[in-house]
């Protein structure tokens, strides 16, 4: 079993990775190493048909207990967890979502944000 390079060290990739790919065009992604979500916002076209920033949008929250799932926009969340984080190309519920600047790199655990930089 090779050892799990540390969670920097694979934050410092992502974000090297995002500066070198956003040169060659729009690259919005969320990539997970079964650790760690990572989340690279650039551009996207806008309503006016226009590219720009948000390319992605973040929320989140932390969730009341309840005796159901968390519905809205087609999605179901049902976890132990309390908070939660989401990243979507545009909002998806009726919540508050932030927008995310272009070259805003976020890496997310277990329903929190745990690193934001803009690379």
């Amino acid at each position: 079993e090779a050892d799990v390079p540390a969670f920097t060290d694979r934050l410092d990739i992502v974000a090297s990775f995002a500066r070198e790919i956003r040169e060659m065009g729009l690259s919005n992604f969320i990539y997970c190493d079964g650790d760690t979500i990572f989340v690279h916002a650039d551009r996207r076209r806008q309503s006016d048909g226009k590219y720009r920033p948000p390319g992605l949008w973040l929320h989140q929250q932390t969730c009341p207990e309840r005796d159901g799932p968390i519905r809205g926009a087609g999605i179901s969340i049902d976890s132990e967890r309390q908070k939660i984080a989401m990243a979507a190309s545009v909002p998806i519920t009726e919540d508050h979502w932030e927008p995310l600047d272009g070259g805003t790199v976020i890496a997310m655990r277990n329903g929190e944000v745990v690193a934001k930089l803009e690379s």
